[in-house]
């Protein structure tokens, strides 16, 4: 099995974009799905200090993120 960001070679996991496609699954080593739900945090927390809104459903931040880190 291998990474579908990085291409490394061994033990991958399933990430989901969207769970209401549950066969739709990138597999990632932990280091590239660590990083991608880093920059998922991290888009969250600009969005509530610029606006002040809580996010309560985060799956256009996850489509935003995804669409530029694949």
């Amino acid at each position: 099995n291998s990474c579908s960001r990085c291409g490394s070679v061994g033990k991958v996991q399933g990430h989901h974009d969207d769970y209401e496609q549950p066969l739709n699954v990138r597999w990632l080593c932990l280091k590239c799905h660590t990083d991608f739900h880093r920059e998922v945090r991290r888009k969250e927390r600009d969005i509530v200090k610029s606006t002040g809104v809580t996010i309560h459903n985060n799956l256009n931040i996850i489509k935003e993120v995804a669409s530029w880190y694949w």
